[in-house]
């Protein structure tokens, strides 16, 4: 089925490529150069003698190319989505000795606020199919068990503070 719809378009194509060359066929006696320049082009590319064959096995290379298309397509899209469902959890533009709001990179809940060596005062949220965590914060907005939007504020880091802010995305495996 698919077969025939193909050759009825190649039918259709070679068919309105037809018509052009007899038009300029016709426009040959024209004393137009740029006429007369399309006229030799066209007239070079009708005269080359191409066989049924030759088109089959040019469209059968052009679908063998673009029939992974739609899943490469699909794949490049599903991807930028993803990378633009998380948002950035420090403002790019603040003042780099300033104090600088800490948010939330996408909604979630806050599973845990805590203080060790390894991450100073940090806050670990689930998303939905990842986990953030936040670390070396100055101080924490947000609870246990708090349900945070994308972009809300859930504490402050200070660059001051000696150590480099710590982030975190992890799948939620």
């Amino acid at each position: 089925m698919k077969k025939k719809k193909y050759e009825k378009k190649i039918l259709i194509q070679f068919c309105i490529c037809l018509i052009i060359t007899i038009s300029v066929l016709i426009m040959r006696n024209s004393s137009d150069s740029q006429v007369l320049k399309y006229y030799d082009k066209l007239y070079n590319i009708a005269c080359h003698n191409i066989t049924v064959s030759e088109i089959r096995g040019t469209a059968a290379k052009a679908a063998a190319i673009l029939k992974d298309t739609p899943a490469r397509v699909v794949s490049t899209v599903v991807q930028v989505n993803k990378e633009a469902q998380y948002g950035v959890p420090v403002d790019s533009g603040s003042n780099s000795e300033d104090i600088q709001q800490v948010h939330s990179v996408a909604g979630g809940k806050v599973q845990y606020v805590g203080k060790n060596a390894e991450k100073g005062l940090f806050v670990v949220i689930k998303h939905e199919e990842a986990v953030s965590t936040y670390g070396f914060l100055e101080d924490v907005k947000v609870i246990p068990d708090e349900r945070v939007q994308r972009g809300e504020v859930i504490g402050n880091y200070n660059p001051k503070c000696g150590n480099d802010f710590l982030y975190d995305l992890t799948s939620d495996m």
